[in-house]
């Protein structure tokens, strides 16, 4: 025998959509957070991996330059916010000793 179901109430329907949808105090939800450590995660796992095998040679490295290049993934895909405030935090020193020098040539 079927049990009847809840009937919706006004606004019910959207209520759970609502709270797995809701931002967090930064503006970033958790899939915006997701998609940048699985980004950063997965350069830095293939870059640590072509590093290793750069440096051991090809048989040690690709065979077991997985291992750091694992680690060292898991690591930074935690991290990749602190990452990006880095990588912009740089290019904001450089642009800066571009404009500098340019300043002083255009002096001269």
């Amino acid at each position: 025998m079927r049990t009847p179901q809840k009937a919706l109430t006004k606004g019910s329907a959207n209520r759970d959509s609502f709270t797995r949808s809701q931002k967090s105090r930064s503006g970033m939800t958790s899939n915006d957070y997701l998609a940048g450590a699985w980004l950063v995660g997965g350069l830095s796992f293939i870059a640590i991996w072509i590093y290793a095998t750069v440096s051991w040679g090809l048989f040690l490295g690709f065979m077991f330059g997985w291992i750091p290049a694992l680690t060292g993934g898991v690591i930074l895909c935690f991290l990749w916010p602190l990452l990006l405030l880095a990588a912009i935090r740089i290019i904001i020193l450089i642009w800066d000793a571009a404009r500098r020098t340019a300043l002083l040539q255009f002096k001269r």
